[in-house]
């Protein structure tokens, strides 16, 4: 557990370490890597480490770009601690929000599944927070300066997010939002982080090189997908400037 760890905080170190993997795996099984199509091609970074150069920057959207705070949502609404628990329970951590992100039940759908695991004087709360939780956008600080910086520095700024429908009503409100080269959405492809396929797809809809690529989640378990598509990343923890290390790291000039 240690040694992964170390491999998921130091980008260099892990392309160091599938390089020698593919190494040995070619010499081993020939007959197999002949015929295995397109390989990963590791460079060398400014310290002479084999390393992969990253071009781009991928951004999960919800505790990364924006606060996405249930508590601070529900708090809005100056409601009793049972019925906030009531909320947040039925709500966003229901089954039906993640479905909402994978776009199989439309919010009509959800708000009647929802209700009927809440008291009748919470339904019209309910529909509030499903419909208006984003009202107003909370930047996370320092993020939007961050990805104009990158942007001006080069590299293509991607997204990928687990989000429903809604979000062309909120997205032009997040700051920085408009250096993104390219938006791959959960609801759009039936897909959700930390599922494989929705990696695969973002590679393949902006033809991204995944060891090209450096991926910024606050989840770790979706950091850790992305690794095993051969993609790098940090995981966000709040901190701009600590991600600003990380990027450092990996050989990102910022």
């Amino acid at each position: 557990m240690r040694n992964a760890l170390i491999l998921y905080r130091n980008p260099a170190r892990f392309a160091r370490v599938l390089n020698q993997f593919f190494k040995k795996f070619s010499a081993a099984r020939p007959h197999l890597t002949a015929e295995a199509g397109p390989r990963y091609n590791f460079g060398e970074n400014s310290a002479g480490e084999g390393c992969a150069v990253i071009h781009n920057i991928v951004f999960d959207m919800g505790q990364v770009l924006i606060h996405f705070d249930w508590e601070r949502f529900v708090g809005r609404l100056g409601l009793p601690p049972e019925d906030r628990r009531l909320l947040t329970n039925e709500l966003f951590q229901s089954l039906e929000w993640p479905q909402l992100d994978r776009g199989v039940i439309t919010y009509r759908q959800a708000h009647e599944a929802v209700c009927k695991r809440l008291p009748a004087r919470l339904h019209g709360a309910a529909w509030e927070l499903l419909t208006g939780w984003y009202e107003p956008i909370l930047p996370m600080e320092g993020m939007a300066e961050l990805v104009g910086q990158l942007k001006a520095a080069g590299y293509g700024i991607y997204l990928l997010s687990n989000t429903t429908c809604r979000f062309p009503e909120y997205w032009p409100q997040v700051p920085g939002h408009e250096h993104f080269d390219g938006l791959l959405l959960s609801f759009e492809y039936g897909l959700l982080k930390p599922e494989r396929a929705i990696y695969l797809s973002l590679f393949d809809r902006f033809r991204l090189r995944p060891e090209e690529c450096f991926f910024v989640d606050d989840q770790p378990s979706n950091i850790e997908e992305a690794f095993r598509c051969g993609m790098p990343g940090a995981v966000f923890h709040g901190d701009a400037e600590d991600l600003r290390v990380n990027l450092r790291r990996a050989g990102v000039r910022i």
